[in-house]
């Protein structure tokens, strides 16, 4: 008797985030550039990260989270 074996589970990038609450003084007053160095570093991990699907991990908390999470979801990420 042949035994075949499944094929393996395809690779899966998993991420997650933590950051200042929006009402944070500092993450107010940089969020801008928060917003941007965020959406520069997803945008290489998701050109490095090739075909692979990415499941994004967060929180949701009002600041930095949540930012990541729209641009997780804009690109057609897993949250």
């Amino acid at each position: 008797m042949t035994v075949i074996a499944p094929p393996p589970p395809r690779a899966r990038l998993s991420l997650g985030l933590t950051g200042h609450r929006a009402t944070n003084a500092a993450f107010t007053a940089h969020r801008n550039a928060i917003a941007a160095t965020l959406e520069e570093v997803l945008e290489l991990i998701a050109r490095a990260g090739g075909e692979a699907p990415v499941r994004f991990h967060s929180l949701l908390a009002d600041g930095a989270d949540q930012l990541a999470a729209r641009s997780a979801l804009a690109r057609g990420w897993e949250l």
